[in-house]
């Protein structure tokens, strides 16, 4: 089956021949587990003799339950293959989940990042390109799920001559050189201020450091964002202190749902929700200050907490 939905073609064909491949699918699987549940003989059919042997052998309860694991499996598919025709008769548009790419060179603690942010457990090691598939995962920001992708390490160099070497250099020309980050949310991070702190680089590496900065700044800019966005587009992290890890996340998440709601206010159905929102914004009147109402139980739990 392709991976890929062909955007030629009408979706109406496009709905027929998928719904028609999930339901051979099903139908194979169907006729597959009907005929090794017909075929193994019923335990109240066959001679006493023989299902006394069976029960030594085997045992009748475990030969009774496996047919049963069975029998609910051909059920299960039935269900789910109900549910894909149900979803491909009447959806509109394969949904795409919010996608947070982590993009960078060999050794640079990519798949560790990833197992601080969400439950996956990459394996990774001191020297680079450990990471040799595609891992995906997920994480949660402001109750939307968001999906991670980590990928094996970008080689340093234009795709026309590869070159391995770990420089800041290197990671600048390469930087400048990917244009598939254009109308992407982006975010640079420098990972490893455990070893070298971003105030503590050279004066020739800070000036590209400053160079990658700016040119994100213009696609950030190209997507209309602000410039009070400058800060947020170069983060400092350490993988191994979680010292910035979370302030990442949360600020390539925030991108990604700035981009979403930019996108959908765009859309032609806004127009008939709009209409449906009021957002109300106090004003302060008579000059009196009301502070945050805590309770006074949760103020005595914090105080033992502290001491």
């Amino acid at each position: 089956m392709p991976t890929v939905v062909h955007k030629g073609y009408v979706i109406s064909c496009l709905r027929q021949f998928y719904m028609h491949k999930v339901k051979y699918t099903q139908q194979n699987f169907h006729e597959k587990l009907s005929t090794i549940i017909d075929e193994f003989p019923r335990l109240d059919d066959i001679h006493p003799f023989y299902g006394d042997i069976l029960h030594v052998l085997y045992n009748k309860d475990h030969y009774k339950l496996a047919l049963g694991q069975i029998n609910k499996t051909r059920n299960l598919i039935g269900k789910i293959a109900k549910d894909y025709v149900k979803l491909l008769k009447y959806g509109d548009s394969p949904y795409r989940c919010k996608s947070l790419k982590v993009a960078a060179l060999g050794c640079m603690c990519a798949s560790s990042f990833m197992n601080k942010i969400t439950s996956a457990d990459v394996d990774f090691q001191p020297y680079a390109f450990t990471t040799k598939s595609l891992f995906v995962d997920h994480t949660d920001y402001k109750y939307l799920r968001y999906q991670v992708i980590d990928t094996p390490g970008i080689l340093d160099r234009p795709f026309e001559d590869r070159n391995i070497i770990e420089i800041i250099a290197q990671q600048a020309a390469l930087f400048h050189s990917i244009k598939s980050f254009m109308n992407k949310p982006l975010i640079l991070v420098c990972n490893k201020t455990d070893l070298q702190p971003l105030d503590g680089l050279s004066e020739e590496d800070t000036k590209l450091v400053m160079e990658m900065k700016a040119e994100a700044l213009k696609i950030v800019m190209c997507q209309g964002g602000k410039p009070a966005n400058e800060e947020g587009v170069l983060l400092t992290m350490s993988s191994l202190t979680e010292d910035g890890v979370i302030a990442v996340k949360n600020a390539a998440c925030e991108r990604l749902l700035d981009q979403r709601v930019e996108l959908k206010m765009k859309s032609k159905r806004i127009n008939d929700c709009l209409n449906r929102f009021h957002v109300a914004i106090p004003k302060p009147r008579e000059q009196k200050e009301r502070p945050t109402c805590i309770p006074q139980a949760v103020l005595e739990a914090k105080a033992k907490q502290a001491a």
